[in-house]
């Protein structure tokens, strides 16, 4: 799978997929950026989480998307990829639990050691580097929480990126026995076809905004 292939997936699959390594990865860039207050940073992210309260901006499918949820990945998607509108945090969001939704009803799963293997080449950056260890951890200090909690409190989200995983493989082999054609007649590439088959769960799917804000 080529570049072009990573990318798409991340636009899809922005937060969740990098929350646990989000934190990291900015704070390895740290150096070129300097004067960065770390504590400072994570004690504004506990602060920020600390004022969400417990209602759901949206529901899919029955399901809620609690408002806390929303400023995780919010906050996750700002800092991995840039700007977006409020509307278009929700609408990723609502992707993301919808492409989940479909792995587990594909009847894929996720084993404990697959999900400690994951968390731990995921942190591995952090074991490698004293410098940007120390400053990730002074991070969560400003949050409140040790390096084991942090990992522990990124168990559901790594556990959906591996689920993710697993369906993308699948969707690949299908993509790569049938390759779809593109209306000008050349074949279609699988980040488009991978975006297709999300709009359809999309369109599908039972989305109500509870928040008029996001609506």
């Amino acid at each position: 799978m080529g570049t072009g292939y990573h990318t798409r997936i991340k636009r899809l699959l922005p937060a969740a997929a990098l929350l646990i390594l989000t934190a990291a990865l900015l704070l390895a860039a740290a150096p070129a950026r300097g004067g960065v207050d770390f504590f400072q940073m994570g004690r504004q992210a506990a602060e920020t989480l600390s004022k969400a309260d417990g209602g759901a901006v949206a529901l899919v499918d029955g399901d809620p998307i609690s408002r806390t949820s929303y400023q995780i990945y919010r906050d996750g998607l700002s800092n991995a990829l840039g700007s977006f509108t409020d509307r278009e945090v929700l609408d990723k969001l609502i992707r993301q639990r919808l492409l989940v939704q479909a792995a587990i009803d594909a009847g894929y799963t996720v084993t404990d050691e697959e999900l400690d293997g994951y968390i731990s080449d995921s942190f591995a950056l952090l074991e490698q580097d004293e410098t940007v260890k120390a400053q990730f951890e002074a991070y969560l200090s400003g949050r409140g929480m040790t390096m084991d909690e942090y990992k522990a409190s990124m168990r559901d989200s790594a556990r959906e990126m591996l689920l993710y995983d697993k369906l993308a493989a699948g969707l690949q082999a299908e993509y790569a026995q049938q390759p779809a054609t593109a209306s000008d007649g050349a074949p279609e590439g699988f980040g488009r076809y991978l975006e297709r088959y999300t709009d359809a769960l999309y369109e599908a799917a039972e989305i109500e905004v509870l928040d008029p804000s996001l609506r």
